[in-house]
């Protein structure tokens, strides 16, 4: 599958960690710069220049494998872990399935003049809109979080990355070494990111300061 005039939003399963993930959508935009999702647990678990998606598998011999597999060189392969949690303070341990959370719940996709999906996702008391497209002229990606709603009991936060280690390089600005990409982060006083260890490595989040029902978290990753 290849985008030439528009963006392709395809759901599909994915390969990730070694297991199969069937609740997933790749996003193929004709810039070159792709990504894909597991929507069950709110992640972003591919980013990926040049070709598409082989969906071969996914309609050859009954589609018993029934993969989308990435065509482009040089595919960050992120954690499928929840990118969105309730936390009570900075020392809870970060969830490892959204099926441990307060009522997660995928609740479809918007689609832009240009094609692109805005996802939503329930959490608690809180709507979370998230959207990701390409910056800087197609070589990056922006993502933008927004939250409306209430969460009485703890504040959601999200995780930026995880990795073997995470360094701040400069202001909002932090490097992931051993999956070869950059976080910039538009922060404010109130969304202070902590660096911290994690099962396996360490892990990068940032509180969601809301602001009468409202919040909004904006990152680009870049390579």
């Amino acid at each position: 599958m290849t985008p030439k005039d528009q963006v392709i939003v395809q759901r599909c399963f994915i390969g990730v960690e070694g297991k199969k993930s069937t609740f997933c959508v790749a996003v193929g935009d004709p810039g070159g710069i792709n990504y894909a999702m597991d929507l069950s647990q709110g992640a972003l678990i591919n980013i990926w220049k040049g070709g598409f998606i082989d969906a071969t598998t996914m309609w050859t011999s009954r589609g018993e494998e029934q993969l989308a597999k990435p065509l482009g060189e040089n595919v960050i392969k992120l954690v499928s872990e929840p990118n969105f949690a309730p936390l009570r303070d900075k020392e809870q341990v970060w969830p490892d399935s959204t099926q441990t959370l307060d009522r997660f719940r995928f609740k479809g996709y918007k689609l832009d003049q240009q094609g692109r999906p805005t996802f939503r996702y329930k959490l608690g008391g809180v709507t979370i809109w998230d959207k990701i497209e390409p910056a800087n002229n197609d070589q990056n990606l922006t993502r933008t979080v927004k939250i409306s709603g209430k969460n009485t009991q703890s504040q959601i936060w999200i995780r930026l990355a995880k990795g073997q280690s995470i360094k701040k390089i400069k202001k909002n600005s932090y490097n992931v070494p051993d999956k070869n990409y950059r976080i910039d982060l538009v922060s404010n006083k109130k969304q202070k990111p902590i660096i911290r260890r994690a099962d396996g490595g360490m892990e990068l989040i940032v509180p969601v300061a809301m602001n009468e029902n409202q919040g909004e978290v904006k990152y680009s990753i870049i390579r």
